[in-house]
């Protein structure tokens, strides 16, 4: 018997790691040493772009951390990897190696 998702929406998920997600965000060195992001198991794609749209958090002019971000599942395709440049979509069975070669990344998301 397949097992039911833990959570029913995309944005239940995505609900849930928004509490991880705005903490990480409050520590600027660490922010600013990000460069590259894997997500494993994006789904829909809104932790992707909460990564990808990430900014300095300067009051009067935030600039953009321009994190480059890779997002893997299953699905055929990924329509917030068309919004941004700097996501990237990979339709990824998890259980082989990752194709996208020699990628290193400073974060894995999952």
């Amino acid at each position: 018997m397949p097992l039911k998702p833990f959570f029913q929406t995309p944005e239940q998920s995505h609900m849930h790691s928004l509490w991880t997600l705005n903490t990480l965000y409050e520590y600027d060195d660490f922010m600013g040493s990000i460069k590259t992001l894997a997500d494993m198991g994006c789904g829909s794609g809104l932790d992707l772009e909460w990564w990808a749209t990430r900014t300095t958090r300067e009051i009067e002019s935030p600039r953009p951390l321009n994190i480059r971000c890779h997002g893997y599942d299953m699905l055929s395709e990924l329509k917030v990897a068309k919004k941004y440049r700097n996501i990237g979509y990979l339709q990824q069975d998890f259980e082989q190696p990752l194709v996208s070669g020699k990628t290193k990344y400073d974060v894995i998301w999952c």
